[in-house]
């Protein structure tokens, strides 16, 4: 019982899309934050589904699905996720909740040997039998998968915060002597493993979620926030409808937390131009837009006659923009087929592999226009197009890396605004 057999895709990760195994069959690693996982982690996937919880919630069930809107709080690949349950959250907002196997590779490795050490504390620890190269594929890396649990939340204006990671681990680390610990924060047990530079913005948000995170009896609890996302995970896999809804509520109520932190929409005219791109300097923590990319915005707005933008304008005009990630580019202006002027765009996830963007387009919508929560795909363009606050935007179902593509996206983002009549033309 000490190892467990999956069966992976040899397709890469996807957006939108759930993943048919095709790998042959082989033996990976396990391990469980808490005894009573044990089961969980050498069975390797839940023991049953969480359709009847989705049904009796009124969220859809999906499956397996990676979907571009979570990629970044998501695991890096469709085996490594089941039962996806998606839909409106208590607040509004749209969110899903699924059962993750987390992959946990060892540390303190010797250079140039394969030793190393996994985190203490964990229960029925079996790491992989061989050597494994890590390959651009599932469960090929040196590494054991710890059943979990996560609620996803799409909480945009948190684009504006520091990206974050407070931790807490079993209880055995509880006596480590280490700096990050978020006691002093009325947080015990909890540590900042990333967003902690600045000390008094650590505090306020700190005590935005220190609600939520006391509330939680779990052994393990992992809070992340970024780009644009609010995730809370927690240790196996449950089934319990209670304990999924409180799951769901602390995400939920995370997200609403947060988000109350950031600025209002700054209420500037759509038209306005914002200031050129890489003038404004975003708070430390935030990720940046990648530098290598600004001549080439520069570029693609001269040859569309555009302007190239500084991210924030828009990130404080639209600050709930459903369109996934963070905007890398930003140009204004007016495209052939478009009489108004619209943003066109492109946005990262940091998610896997690192180096793609998403192509997106936004302008404002007719005060009558509606969409369902997460938005619709639009079949002839393959988008997804979602009104939220008043504007219309649009985004490419599927990440690219080899160009921005940028005559191609002006194309389809144009066709898909004039569709349905949803834009304010």
């Amino acid at each position: 019982m000490g190892f467990f057999s999956r069966r992976g895709s040899d397709a890469g990760p996807r957006d939108s899309d759930t993943a048919t195994a095709k790998l042959p069959k082989k033996s990976f690693g396990h391990a469980a934050f808490d005894q009573v996982d044990i089961d969980d982690a050498r069975r390797g996937h839940p023991a049953a589904a969480l359709q009847s919880y989705a049904d009796a919630t009124g969220l859809e069930f999906r499956g397996s699905e990676l979907a571009g809107t979570f990629l970044s709080t998501l695991p890096t690949w469709p085996e490594y996720i089941f039962n996806v349950c998606r839909g409106r959250m208590p607040s509004g907002r749209l969110g899903e909740i699924a059962h993750e196997l987390l992959e946990v590779r060892p540390h303190n490795r010797r250079q140039g040997g394969a030793e190393g050490s996994y985190p203490a504390g964990l229960h029925d620890l079996h790491p992989p039998r061989f050597k494994v190269t890590p390959r651009n594929e599932p469960f090929a890396v040196e590494a054991v998968w710890i059943p979990t649990t996560t609620a996803h939340v799409r909480a945009a204006e948190t684009t504006r915060l520091p990206t974050v990671r407070i931790t807490r681990f079993p209880p055995t680390h509880d006596n480590q002597d280490v700096p990050n610990r978020l006691s002093r924060f009325g947080l015990p047990g909890y540590w900042v493993m990333e967003g902690g530079d600045d000390e008094s913005l650590l505090a306020t948000i700190a005590e935005s979620v220190r609600p939520w995170l006391n509330a939680r009896p779990d052994c393990h609890v992992n809070l992340r926030v970024r780009y644009g996302l609010v995730a809370v995970t927690v240790n196996g896999y449950r089934h319990d409808r209670s304990d999924l809804d409180s799951l769901i509520g602390c995400a939920d109520g995370i997200a609403e937390a947060l988000s109350r932190l950031t600025p209002p929409p700054s209420g500037m005219p759509f038209a306005t131009h914002g200031p050129a791109a890489a003038t404004v300097p975003l708070r430390h923590g935030i990720p940046q837009p990648d530098s290598r990319m600004v001549d080439a915005y520069r570029q693609v707005a001269q040859n569309l006659g555009m302007f190239s933008e500084d991210t924030s304008h828009l990130m404080a005009m639209v600050p709930r923009s459903p369109i996934p990630g963070m905007p890398s580019g930003v140009l204004l202006g007016n495209v052939p087929g478009m009489a108004t002027p619209y943003r066109l765009l492109w946005t990262t996830n940091d998610g896997y592999p690192s180096n793609t963007l998403r192509g997106a387009a936004i302008m404002p919508a007719r005060p009558d226009a509606v969409t369902p929560l997460g938005g619709v795909l639009n079949t002839q363009t393959d988008m997804y197009v979602e009104v939220v606050d008043g504007y219309v935007a649009c985004w490419r179902r599927r990440r690219g890396t080899a160009s921005l593509d940028s005559a191609e996206l002006a194309r389809l983002a144009t066709a898909t605004l004039r569709t349905g009549g949803l834009a304010a033309l």
